[in-house]
């Protein structure tokens, strides 16, 4: 009876040690994004890829109304 109190003692404890442990990783994860992104801002090519992306998607669309 001892031994299996025990056992489901240390199962639990484990689980809420793996729980914690999971918790610890995902603020250090968070915080480390929050430092990235203040720290390093994305840099704005990316955004003009995108406009350039959205003009070409809008020229093919518009073509498409043509034909039609």
């Amino acid at each position: 009876m001892a031994l299996t109190v025990l056992r489901f003692v240390l199962y639990i404890s484990r689980g809420a040690l793996f729980g914690l442990v999971c918790q610890v990783l995902w603020c250090i994860l968070l915080i480390l994004r929050f430092v990235v992104r203040h720290y390093y801002p994305i840099p704005p090519p990316k955004i003009e890829r995108w406009n350039d992306f959205s003009i070409e998607f809008s020229h093919l669309s518009s073509v498409g109304t043509c034909r039609g």
